[in-house]
């Protein structure tokens, strides 16, 4: 049975050598655990990791691998996430914590579903991975997040008496609702035909039908529905001739850049101030994610004190 250890260090070196010629190391990064005397390698970060993780940087930030290689704080950066990892890792399987291979297919699929299967494969050509790194990133993510549900997460709650502290530090203004209204629109090139189609519309013709009909705005095969929205969101010509209309009235014809508009408001959502009730759970959402946050950055910074990272900041520097 394995000795429950008081005090852990991780030593890191980081032995890049020179690419003038010289053989480069497997490793990176070792993880080691000591005891006293006692040192025992856990686990690393081979040269292939590292350069994946900043060809990967490098195509998220620029779009393409052959981009101005990143500085060293991004570096740095990049290293230290990396190294967190392997932490959290660590402590997963100290605490026996791990997920399914069905969990990871499950995840796998999704994503190939979201960008298509030929789409994340020429995805992770561009970035020097195979399905199987993808696959192992995934079980790392969904481990992680497994350790701080059990480990972290179960302990954080949000009270209800910190909800109404909460509720009562929100400025007036955003307890409030703003006016929203539901419009549709026929737009048309001319104003001579939007004349003929306003006299269509007094005489009882139905504005959905003839805005399929006539409008060559794109939402006309929607009946010239523009959905839901507050001012600001539109044209301010829009804002203009709806926000000043009834419910079911028309609008006078008015001109854009676009072409000339008529305008029909089919639903009106008056400004409305907000109680605690309405607000209640999304403010509780808030501080739960708030604490929950503070809570991983606490677990996370308590698991480095138990730990000793020694890093050389110019072999570093030495990785393109």
């Amino acid at each position: 049975m394995r000795t429950r250890l008081s005090c852990f260090t991780l030593t890191i070196f980081l032995t890049l050598l020179s690419c003038r010629g010289e053989e480069e190391p497997a490793n990176v990064v070792n993880v080691y655990l000591t005891q006293n005397e006692d040192k025992r390698l856990v686990d690393s970060i081979t040269v292939e990791e590292y350069r994946q993780a900043l060809a990967r940087a490098r195509l998220e930030r620029e779009g393409k691998l052959n981009a101005a290689p990143l500085n060293a704080t991004v570096k740095t950066a990049l290293l230290d996430q990396m190294v967190d990892t392997k932490i959290l890792l660590w402590k997963a399987k100290e605490l026996k914590v791990s997920v399914s291979t069905g969990a990871v297919s499950k995840e796998l699929l999704r994503m190939k579903e979201q960008v298509g299967d030929r789409e994340l494969r020429k995805t992770l050509l561009k970035s020097y991975q195979r399905i199987a790194d993808l696959e192992e990133s995934i079980e790392e993510r969904l481990t992680i997040g497994k350790l701080m549900s059990t480990a972290v997460h179960k302990k954080v709650q949000v009270e209800k008496a910190e909800v109404e502290q909460a509720w009562k530090k929100i400025p007036k203004e955003e307890k409030k609702v703003t006016k929203l209204v539901r419009a549709r629109q026929i737009v048309v090139q001319t104003e001579e035909e939007a004349n003929e189609i306003r006299i269509l519309l007094r005489r009882g013709k139905d504005f959905e039908k003839l805005a399929r009909e006539r409008s060559i705005s794109p939402e006309s095969k929607r009946g010239g529905d523009l959905g839901w929205f507050e001012k600001g969101i539109m044209p301010a010509v829009f804002d203009e001739a709806c926000f000043s209309l009834k419910l079911g009235q028309i609008s006078a014809i008015t001109p854009s850049e676009y072409g000339f508009h008529i305008f029909q408001v089919i639903g009106i959502e008056p400004e409305r101030e907000l109680n605690l009730q309405a607000l209640r759970e999304r403010i509780r959402s808030k501080l739960l994610h708030k604490k929950l946050q503070a809570a991983e950055n606490k677990f996370l910074n308590r698991l480095r004190k138990q730990l000793e990272i020694v890093r050389d900041e110019s072999l570093l520097a030495r990785i393109n």
